[in-house]
């Protein structure tokens, strides 16, 4: 008997095809980059791509969705036009080339970028907490999804230059980046529980994982 499952079934299955296609982009993406680094300046492919898949595989998609989605998406580009013109929120950094075309000197899909890690970081929580039938209420919840921000962003940082996404004058990655991501990355998640769309995309938890052995694989 065959186990393995048909490709009828996995085109059946958003989760599942979304996955596949992931990782298999994941294998193809660090092991260019650790080829050749100039492999990412494919990175704004490999967001829309994600961003594509997350969508795809989202449970009960309507206008709604597509509405909190854009919101989540403005809100963190302008938090990101006001982070580069001001250097109030994360310090003074400056945008490279590799994340695509810039508006007001902000890469535009790092809106995406938000989009992806706040849903993504909710998601392992919920995942976690099902897994473990752990009651979490939605504060501690939406604390736990910042602080998986945050990992992940310090995974990220130390290579961020080297792969011509942003650089930190001096060279300095400053404390204030890190608590500007927590505090941010809190208010995103909750606002994702809140509106109860934490809990809808296996995918995203998925991502998440796999985004962050990405970076740990990078910095090693």
């Amino acid at each position: 008997m065959n186990t393995y499952p048909s490709i009828k079934n996995i085109l059946n299955n958003p989760f599942s095809l979304s996955c596949r296609i992931s990782f298999l982009f994941f294998v193809i993406g660090t092991i260019g980059i650790l080829l050749n680094v100039e492999f990412a300046q494919l990175t704004p492919f490999h967001l829309l791509l994600n961003f594509a898949l997350f969508i795809y595989s989202f449970e009960q998609r309507n206008n709604l969705f597509y509405v909190q989605v854009l919101l989540l998406f403005f809100a963190g580009y302008s938090l990101e036009v006001i982070g580069v013109k001001s250097g109030l929120l994360f310090g003074n950094y400056t945008y490279l080339e590799n994340l695509g075309p810039k508006l007001l000197e902000t890469p535009i899909l790092i809106g995406v970028n938000w989009v992806l890690v706040s849903f993504s970081s909710i998601s392992v929580v919920e995942w976690f907490a099902q897994k473990f039938k752990i009651k979490l209420n939605q504060l501690i919840a939406s604390i736990l999804g910042g602080l998986l921000m945050v990992l992940t962003d310090v995974f990220i940082e130390p290579i961020a230059p080297i792969l011509g996404f942003w650089e930190w004058d001096g060279g300095i990655i400053p404390l204030q980046n890190y608590t500007a991501w927590f505090f941010f990355g809190f208010v995103f998640c909750y606002w994702i529980v809140q509106q109860q769309l934490h809990n809808k995309s296996k995918y995203a938890t998925f991502l998440y994982l796999l985004q962050l052995l990405f970076f740990v694989s990078l910095n090693l």
